[in-house]
């Protein structure tokens, strides 16, 4: 499937700042402005799953975007536009599924053709149709996402951006930490930095995405 990347070198106004490539230094400022409209909406749909996972126990952390956001600020990214579980083995994935469709059936669900996540969706906000495949994705939503142990570390079944290719040690994540996220204390890796830069590259508020290495780097000067 082709996605909208952008590649990060072709000017400093249109370097990503994202992995899909929809947002960048020039456009920033107004994905901003939308976030802010859409974030408390977000945000209570992220507590919503987070009560409903606690409830049934189902092990997870959060993840990607938001856990960086909460590494960082202990907040969502501004320019983040969801947020992001992840779940340990595809037994508890389904698990999850099941108690979130219990307690929460006015949401919507939907898998992905490009990975083994979950999306969780308030059906009455807006959708987006983005790529090749009829994919879409929704403007208050949560990925549910799965990891699956391999001999030589987690990985997560996510099929874009060479993000398949990584294995995270056991010990990177387990026995899970803590961070704050908007308030909330909530379950994360371990060793949260490490797993960050293996997953991200480059950490920093200033970073841009380079998709000849698929990772985030500082920007060029």
């Amino acid at each position: 499937m082709t996605l909208p990347i952008l590649s990060w070198c072709t000017g400093k106004e249109f370097m990503s700042i994202s992995w899909w490539g929809d947002v960048t230094q020039s456009n920033k400022e107004q994905k901003i402005a939308e976030n802010k409209h859409w974030k408390p909406a977000r945000i209570q749909l992220f507590r919503q799953i987070r009560a409903a996972l606690e409830k049934h126990a189902i092990e997870h952390w959060i993840d990607s975007g938001t856990l960086l956001g909460a590494w960082r600020d202990k907040g969502m990214i501004p320019h983040d536009s969801d947020t992001d579980i992840a779940i340990p083995g595809q037994q508890m994935h389904q698990a999850a599924e099941q108690a979130l469709r219990q307690e929460l059936p006015h949401l919507g669900f939907k898998h992905a053709s490009y990975s083994g996540k979950l999306e969780v969706y308030d059906p009455h906000s807006p959708e987006v149709p983005w790529g090749e495949n009829g994919d879409t994705w929704h403007l208050v939503s949560c990925d549910i996402d799965l990891y699956i142990r391999r001999e030589d570390g987690w990985q997560q079944q996510y099929f874009n951006f060479g993000i398949e290719n990584n294995r995270i040690p056991h010990e990177l994540i387990f026995p899970l930490g803590q961070v704050e996220f908007e308030g909330e204390v909530c379950p994360a890796p371990r060793q949260t930095e490490a797993y960050l830069t293996l997953v991200y590259g480059y950490l920093g508020e200033d970073a841009v995405f380079d998709s000849t290495s698929n990772t985030f780097v500082r920007p060029v000067v």
